[in-house]
């Protein structure tokens, strides 16, 4: 099942907002699921 990646990327996101995001896409990627990212403006 592929899972889709909606959020922003903007070097002003806070750090443990960038953090807790790294965990939860690695939690899932061990769960065997594969991630549909979409290119934003920056």
């Amino acid at each position: 099942m592929n899972v889709g990646i909606m959020c922003g990327s903007r070097e002003t996101a806070s750090m443990e907002s960038r953090l807790s995001n790294s965990i939860a896409v690695s939690e899932i990627a061990d769960m065997g699921y594969t991630f549909v990212m979409g290119a934003g403006e920056t």
